[in-house]
């Protein structure tokens, strides 16, 4: 079986990826189109039980954009994507729920370049619970 640290980051993809095709899993190389997502880090806390699975799964989810006056783009791909994994309520083998957001922006320099980059970060935290009979 996936850890339900696994399946709620597939669940994420799959909902970033509906959004915008220039969702990733790591920070890519090469030039992309903007906004630009990057799911990255994820935290697990499991509580412990003697017979159910449940716990709490934080997630972050990277919007980048290369014009720094583009500032609503980034704000509204970060609002539809907890939108959309609001209205989801279960992986393949877990119940989910977020219980906290946390959203903030900030222009940084791109590594290796004089470009700046506008960064908002969407801090999630999911609440899972093994939905059983599998």
């Amino acid at each position: 079986m996936i850890s339900p640290q696994q399946e709620i980051y597939n669940k994420v993809m799959e909902i970033c990826i509906g959004l915008t095709p220039n969702t990733y899993g790591f920070l890519p190389y090469e030039e992309v189109g903007y906004p630009m997502v990057y799911v990255g880090e994820p935290c697990s806390f499991d509580e412990p039980n003697k017979t159910a699975i449940f716990g709490r799964t934080t997630q972050a989810i990277h919007v980048y954009h290369n014009d720094p006056y583009s500032r609503w783009e980034v704000s509204e791909m970060m609002n539809s994507i907890l939108a959309k994994l609001r209205e989801a309520k279960a992986t393949y083998n877990y119940s989910i729920h977020i219980l906290n957001s946390q959203q903030r922006m900030f222009a940084e320099k791109a590594e290796n370049s004089k470009q700046e980059l506008l960064h908002g970060v969407l801090e999630l935290e999911f609440h899972f619970s093994f939905k059983g009979g599998k």
